[in-house]
């Protein structure tokens, strides 16, 4: 595909100028780019355009973090360890990064300060006043581009909004990281608890039943198109019912 291509599918798909999409991506699900990665990343800007918000995961989480072993984090170097598209958009001139130790974001484009601006000051790494908080108050889309919900780390944010108790480590780390200027930030971070299963994907079904998830074909990927305030509140909702409801059983 090339870029004209790209940007025409996900103008059919259902994404317009103006709006803010928060893309987790499968960049091999695709098939052939011209240009690759960062194809991708230019089409997804172009797609929503100056007036809308392109947003991409750029997290540096680890199994081995916790309040005794918080991670080293700089915003000008911390690489993404959430695949290629991602860590291109990480490097991709015109990005502001938000400043998470463990799940920041690089958006570009109209309201992208204001999405990443107090990430480093909210109490859970996407809970609220995080990017994907903040996505929900203004009628954001998640995109899952060649990936399903057990890549959606919105649904984190929907743990740690019903404050499921085995979703975060107790405690938090105090410490400094660095800026994109390169300056000291103190945050005060959480880090999430490793080892419960989750079954994200349990949520589809009734996404799409409820019309806040649609699907399309990207090159050869799945599409899923997502209404971020309306899985919050449906999920919400679920979980209000049965805390146990994003587990495996």
């Amino acid at each position: 595909m090339i870029l004209a291509e790209l940007i025409s599918a996900f103008r059919d798909l259902g994404i317009t100028r103006g709006e803010n999409v928060l893309t987790h991506s499968s960049l091999k699900s695709i098939g052939d780019v011209e240009g690759g990665a960062a194809t991708v990343v230019a089409a997804l800007r172009e797609a929503v355009g100056p007036e809308g918000t392109a947003m991409f995961p750029a997290h540096t989480w680890g199994r081995n973090q916790n309040p005794d072993n918080p991670p080293a984090f700089d915003a000008r170097a911390s690489r993404s360890v959430v695949g290629l598209v991602s860590e291109t958009a990480r490097t991709t001139p015109g990005g502001i990064r938000s400043l998470s130790p463990t799940h920041s974001v690089v958006a570009f484009g109209e309201q992208a300060e204001w999405l990443c601006g107090a990430h480093h000051l909210a109490d859970t790494p996407c809970g609220v006043d995080s990017p994907y908080d903040r996505l929900c108050l203004v009628g954001a889309k998640i995109l899952l581009l060649g990936c399903d919900h057990e890549s959606n780390t919105s649904l984190h944010m929907v743990e740690e909004l019903a404050n499921l108790p085995y979703h975060m480590i107790p405690g938090f780390a105090e410490y400094t990281i660095t800026d994109i200027d390169g300056h000291p930030v103190q945050v005060r971070a959480r880090f999430h608890a490793w080892g419960t299963p989750r079954f994200f994907n349990r949520v589809e079904p009734m996404l799409i039943a409820c019309g806040a998830q649609i699907h399309g074909k990207i090159g050869n990927a799945t599409a899923r198109l997502i209404d971020s305030a309306r899985m919050r509140d449906l999920v919400l909702e679920k979980l209000a019912e049965d805390p146990n409801y994003l587990i495996v059983a």
